[in-house]
């Protein structure tokens, strides 16, 4: 299928030229995140199913984990041989593959294995879907862009508990699996003949290129910034129920309730971030919204009762405003054709950090009674890296050079 040279090139364009492509990638990382959130919500009913213990049922998420971070350190390969739209629709047909596989599963090698493929493909879609995004949209656009496509995953967080507990009553959980692989065969050829972006190749890490990103000082501050917003977010996450039922109280109802309305706000939030973005710059909003989120999550761990119960509510909706701010200062972070290279370095290691360093930490800390400490020290260490947002400078006036 051949092209006009105009929409090979990654070239910036306002957001309302280019806002239907922005909702369709929108759409995309929506089906990467979703499948990976249906998990947890389905543990118990796989494990049942499956015969499995505890520890193995839990071991799908680090299965998970290794498979997200060996494809995106790998993805720079891929991209320097496809386009970022190639890489993007295979993701997505590898995401229906694992899922697919899941659902036939019968015991507990062939769903890792299967959660090593699901890990995999959502792997493969940051380096290519952030750069392709950064590509199409002008500077001055980028947050608002960025603040759509966060979308995606934030509506993944109330979609995916919400649909299994509808779901529940008359489907298996193979069954919600292979519904959701279904749409990901659907979505995948769709991409493929209607996307007009990312129609560009990415470089694999090399010593020069490494070099390039590893030498500027802006890369490490915002890989730090990551590492202890996804700590905040997909790690408070992760152990906030355990710690309202096991610390605090709580019943289970309770508890779930109101971590799932915990992140309804965030959706709508996203919306003024954009803005917030685009008018103040992301240098000043992650000084804000950093030591905000440190200051919340610092209160989960040491409030109790009703005031403990507005620190849920808050915290992720904070958060969540952090993100857009960060992927906009990565988004401009170095030349296009490195920016998938510097993206390949700092997601894994937030999600390391997020999906399992925290969750680690936080066990060993609940085990020796001292759990609330988990939530303090990733409070005070954000506090202390608000500081460092000034050495990110402004954002550039000029746009890309193509």
């Amino acid at each position: 299928m051949c092209y006009p040279k105009s929409i090979m090139q990654p070239i910036s364009r306002p957001l309302r030229e280019v806002f239907p492509s922005v909702l369709f990638l929108t759409l995309i990382v929506f089906s990467l995140f979703f499948p990976r959130l249906l998990i947890s919500p389905l543990l118990v009913e796989i494990r049942q199913d499956l015969g499995m213990t505890a520890g193995q049922a839990t071991r799908l998420f680090l299965s998970i984990s290794i498979g997200f971070i060996t494809s995106i350190l790998a993805s720079g390969y891929l991209t320097q041989r496809l386009q970022h739209f190639h890489v993007i629709t295979i993701a997505v047909l590898t995401m229906g593959c694992g899922l697919l596989f899941a659902a036939l599963s019968q015991g507990p090698r062939t769903i890792h294995l299967a959660m090593l493929i699901l890990g995999s493909a959502a792997g493969l879609y940051p380096p290519s879907g952030l750069s392709s995004l950064a590509a199409m949209v002008r500077p001055e656009d980028r947050g608002k862009a960025l603040s759509i496509h966060e979308l995606g995953p934030a509506i993944s967080f109330v979609a995916a508990p919400t649909i299994v507990a509808l779901a529940a009553n008359f489907m298996s959980w193979r069954l919600i699996l292979g519904a959701v692989a279904l749409v990901c065969f659907i979505l995948a050829p769709s991409f493929l003949v209607f996307s007009r972006f990312g129609r560009f190749h990415g470089e694999p890490p090399s010593l020069g290129n490494l070099k390039q990103v590893l030498s500027n000082p802006q890369f490490w501050v915002l890989g730090l910034l990551f590492v202890l917003a996804a700590s905040a977010a997909v790690g408070v996450y992760n152990v906030l129920p355990t710690f309202l039922i096991q610390e605090r109280g709580m019943s289970t109802t309770l508890a779930g309730s109101l971590i799932g309305a915990s992140r309804i706000p965030g959706i709508f939030m996203l919306f003024g971030v954009g803005v917030a973005v685009d008018k103040l710059g992301f240098s000043r909003l992650i000084a804000v919204t950093a030591a905000a989120t440190g200051i919340m999550t610092i209160l989960i761990g040491t409030l109790h009762g009703l005031p403990l119960r507005g620190a849920v509510l808050l915290q992720p909706m904070i958060v969540g405003a952090f993100f857009p701010a960060v992927l906009a200062a990565l988004s401009e972070l170095g030349p296009p054709e490195t920016r998938n290279v510097a993206i390949s370095l700092i997601i894994p290691a937030g999600n390391l950090a997020g999906a399992g360093l925290f969750p680690a930490v936080a066990g060993l800390f609940a085990d020796r009674g001292y759990f609330f400490l988990s939530f303090v020290i990733t409070g005070v260490l954000l506090l202390s890296a608000c500081t460092l947002a000034p050495f990110l400078g402004t954002r550039p006036t000029k746009p890309d050079p193509l």
